[in-house]
């Protein structure tokens, strides 16, 4: 469950269902933040947020959102929303939606999931990062030896399509390999591949020298 060590923010303009919720996630031994918009609010770099917000506010929040240049998770409600509602919300990054939210067990049990699957992502967001500047450290004839690794190809063959002999193949393997603090093929591909999806989600161009390249 929730407690001090996040941020949560009950958003909602009705007074009594707002009151309600609170009230049941204290109850649970949530820390909870209730609000009626999120006008002036300051959100701490220290902890992780996490938003329970009525539909129609999520405008705000995706305005602090760009204003911040992060994505803050949340879980949208209202009462009795249509499909096309729920969908809409879903597709603006919604992790959950609730109907009604007056059930403390459901509202518990939504929240404490979202905030599972928050910790995950970020959990992988650090890995990915971390990868990346890993990767960073590698020289440009590394890369492109670790690249025919994670094609699952040999050294032998890898020396064929670089133009380089089978022993300076092995010489950068055994380079990167330190660089990466890898202790086998499977582990520095597994950083190569975290370094990938963080390249791809930032549009990073890993094809520019001034991006990745360490050195040759």
């Amino acid at each position: 469950m929730l407690d001090g060590s996040w941020q949560l923010f009950i958003v909602d303009q009705n007074d009594q269902r707002r009151a309600h919720i609170t009230y049941n996630l204290v109850d649970f031994g949530a820390y909870a933040v209730p609000l009626d918009d999120l006008s002036g609010l300051r959100i701490s770099d220290r902890k992780p947020a996490l938003f329970l917000i009525e539909e129609t506010l999520i405008d705000q929040l995706e305005e602090i959102s760009d204003e911040h240049m992060a994505y803050y998770p949340f879980i949208a409600f209202s009462d009795k929303p249509s499909a096309r509602s729920i969908v809409n919300a879903l597709d603006r990054g919604a992790i959950d939606y609730l109907d009604a939210p007056e059930d403390p067990v459901a509202v518990r049990h939504v929240i404490t999931e979202a905030a599972r699957r928050v910790a995950f992502q970020a959990k992988r967001s650090t890995a990915r990062l971390k990868a990346a500047a890993l990767l960073k450290r590698l020289t440009r004839r590394e890369r492109e030896v670790l690249n025919g690794m994670s094609e699952g190809l040999t050294s032998r063959i890898i020396g064929d399509d670089l133009g380089i002999s089978y022993r300076t193949v092995e010489v950068h393997r055994a380079n990167l390999m330190l660089k990466l603090g890898a202790d086998s093929a499977i582990a520095a591909v597994r950083v190569y591949l975290e370094a990938q999806d963080y390249f791809t989600r930032t549009n990073t161009d890993t094809s520019s020298p001034a991006t990745l390249d360490a050195g040759r």
